[in-house]
């Protein structure tokens, strides 16, 4: 594999945020009976969009440097030993730094072909980072982000209520501390969210599939993935539409391509598939890691 790829390109979309709960109003601000009170508008948020394009210049397992090339904006990093990232970014003057946590949230994951539904174990990822941003100035104010689930590119925003971010039909929330309302500070605290919790940094898979594809039963196919660093321990489930499982297999954990050759026929009844849908699991432990990670991909068979 290369050294350098593109990690993340998105659109951000920023303004000023605030507080995400206004203190409630003293009893003796409340209207007399009959009095007519004018609530004022929203604030209009004056909205700047800037495009991110961020490269891995350096990747190790414990180390990682981001570079924005549309801007001056840089990241370093490095995992410590709870498995956290830990990171600083400069833009400009200014700068942010803190640590990036990473929780697994057990679900289960359902697919639906037809009448038929496949019900497959997963996980899915739960993001907290604390820190701070500092300006020219020195002065410092703490920043505190929660995310659930993975960005996949789409539109982010920062809004009246707090840090907003929606993506590809992926529920992903925020909220920045109400004093950090330079811009500045919520465009490196969206880019390192963006960048730090993808499957990219987190060492998991690149890309994934099967050829021939769809297969022809009697021939099978080669299962390929591509690994962004070593695992030690790689196991792959092919299941049917009913959720049966058909095939279990080891495969191969070095760093970059790995095949599985699979011939089509289930290991329970010697079998070959005929015309349907599977869904194969790959199930992977990386080093110093507690938890499994595991990814559904769909293949087809005629």
């Amino acid at each position: 594999m290369k050294n350098k790829f593109t990690l993340f390109a998105a659109f951000v979309v920023l303004g000023p945020a605030a507080p995400l709960f206004a203190a409630p109003a003293a009893l003796s601000q409340l209207p007399a009976a009959g009095q007519v009170t004018e609530i004022p508008p929203a604030p209009v948020m004056k909205a700047d969009s800037l495009r991110l394009d961020f490269r891995v210049n350096q990747q190790s397992r414990s180390g990682f440097y981001l570079n924005d090339l549309s801007g001056d904006m840089q990241v370093n990093g490095y995992k410590d030993f709870d498995g956290n990232m830990r990171f600083s970014a400069m833009a400009g003057q200014e700068s942010l730094f803190g640590r990036l946590e990473r929780n697994y949230n057990a679900q289960d994951f359902t697919f639906e072909m037809g009448a038929t539904v496949l019900q497959v174990r997963r996980y899915t990822n739960l993001y907290k980072v604390t820190g701070f941003a500092a300006g020219a100035n020195g002065a410092a104010f703490p920043v505190n982000l929660v995310i659930r689930g993975g960005i996949r590119g789409g539109h982010y925003s920062v809004s009246e209520a707090g840090l907003e971010l929606s993506a590809s039909g992926d529920a992903i929330t925020g909220a920045l501390d109400a004093r950090v309302y330079d811009k500045k500070f919520a465009l490196m605290a969206v880019s390192i969210i963006a960048s730090l919790q993808s499957d990219e940094i987190f060492c998991v898979v690149e890309k994934a599939s099967n050829f021939p594809n769809p297969f022809l039963q009697g021939n099978g196919t080669t299962l390929t993935y591509t690994l962004l660093q070593p695992a030690d321990y790689v196991k792959l489930t092919i299941y049917n539409a009913y959720g049966k499982v058909l095939a279990e297999m080891d495969g191969a954990g070095a760093k970059g391509e790995n095949r599985v050759f699979w011939d089509g026929r289930s290991s329970y009844n010697d079998s070959f598939m005929g015309r349907k849908t599977l869904v194969w699991q790959l199930e992977l432990v990386f080093r110093g890691e507690k938890e499994k990670i595991m990814k559904q991909f769909t293949m087809e068979a005629r």
